[in-house]
């Protein structure tokens, strides 16, 4: 943490604008631009969202059990939103 508060301070940044960057040139790296959202537009949670996205991919997960309905984004992944209702049960 020392050290990357030290590099933040001399990028005259935050760490979170210094983890973001980070985080997208390793997004940059490993997938390629079709797969993902605009990296320009990605910020915030998406970073993250994105972060989680890949790792997945790489180890083989295609479904991901989520809330979150920036994961619909990534077109690799299959979303199941657990708290939506299904089919069965929205006519009772």
């Amino acid at each position: 943490m020392v050290r990357l508060r030290r590099e933040a301070r001399r990028r005259e940044t935050t760490l979170t604008e210094l983890t973001h960057e980070g985080i997208r040139a390793f997004l940059e790296k490993h997938v390629p631009k079709a797969e993902l959202p605009e990296l320009p537009f990605l910020g915030g949670d998406l970073i993250l969202d994105a972060h989680t996205a890949i790792l997945m991919r790489e180890h083989g997960l295609k479904r991901i059990y989520t809330h979150d309905s920036d994961f619909h984004r990534f077109r690799f992944l299959e979303v199941v939103d657990p708290l939506a209702r299904s089919e069965a049960t929205r006519d009772t």
